[in-house]
């Protein structure tokens, strides 16, 4: 996994540290989640029937799932509360969600995303999600977002997060990634399956299916109709260097919370100091 995230090609959230602390293994990843919102939407997507939507309109959507033991929610929707119903549309909303990118973002976006589920799949590894959050702003308050204008500066072949584009009349913030991608194909997961019989379209396949199905759902889900932006000729024509509290090219990473406070809050797919 090292090996392949290093390759600074990869939508996959990066680990920066595993350690162990009597009987339990911990990771520290990456959170691609830099801005602080309020999220338009933010979805766990999976390409299948397990799809939710996490965030609406900036309230949290309440997860109320209709398990078996919950013989109440079987009689039909009448017999479901409020919660459950916001949370049904919320996974239908997010089954169905179009993500709106410009053509050569989305370009950039499914190379990765299909390298990505190669590696996964050779890696016998299943049940990851692509984490998508997405935000609006308006044309005149975009001088303000340093993320975004940190993003609008990568130089070519660099996929700067949030992805900013102008759809509509109205500026787009986007944040892209696959997370939970650590769970091994075992027989757990096999007698899982065979538990899940009567599901369709399930989450619990193996590695290989995954992976097509993964890469088919968003290669129809993204979407290139967005209208790429360019900076202001101010913002054009400044040079990051390693002063800039926002550049990507510093190679000095002691200290760097402390001294460089907004670098480990964004993230690019070539950035050695991505965070």
């Amino acid at each position: 996994i090292t090996e392949h995230l290093l390759r600074g090609n990869s939508l996959m959230a990066a680990i920066y540290a595993h350690f162990q602390e009597d009987d339990k293994f911990y990771l520290v990843m990456n959170n691609l989640l830099t801005d602080q919102g309020p999220w338009l939407g933010l979805y766990d997507l999976k390409g299948c029937a397990d799809d939710k939507t996490l965030i609406s309109q900036g309230k949290k959507v309440r997860v109320v799932n209709k398990r078996i033991w919950h013989l109440h929610m079987w009689g039909g929707s009448c017999c479901w509360t409020d919660d459950r119903h916001v949370y049904f549309k919320g996974k239908q909303a997010a089954r169905h969600l179009k993500i709106i990118l410009t053509d050569e973002q989305r370009l950039e976006v499914m190379a990765r995303l299909k390298g990505d589920c190669e590696f996964l799949t050779s890696a016998n590894l299943m049940d990851y999600s692509l984490l998508v959050a997405v935000r609006t702003v308006s044309e005149s308050k975009l001088p303000e977002e340093e993320a975004a204008q940190w993003s609008l500066r990568a130089p070519a072949n660099e996929l700067r997060f949030p992805l900013v584009h102008r759809n509509n009349g109205q500026v787009y913030l986007v944040y892209i990634g696959i997370i939970d991608y650590l769970q091994i194909w075992n027989n757990a997961k096999k007698v899982a399956q065979c538990l899940k019989f009567l599901e369709r379209n399930k989450a619990t396949i193996p590695p290989l299916e995954y992976g097509r199905r993964f890469v088919d759902h968003f290669d129809a889900a993204i979407e290139g109709l967005g209208e790429p932006l360019e900076l202001s000729l101010s913002e054009a024509t400044r040079t990051e260097t390693p002063e800039d509290p926002i550049s990507s090219s510093c190679t000095d990473t002691s200290n760097l919370s402390e001294h460089h406070p907004q670098l480990v809050r964004f993230f690019s797919c070539q950035s050695t100091l991505s965070a």
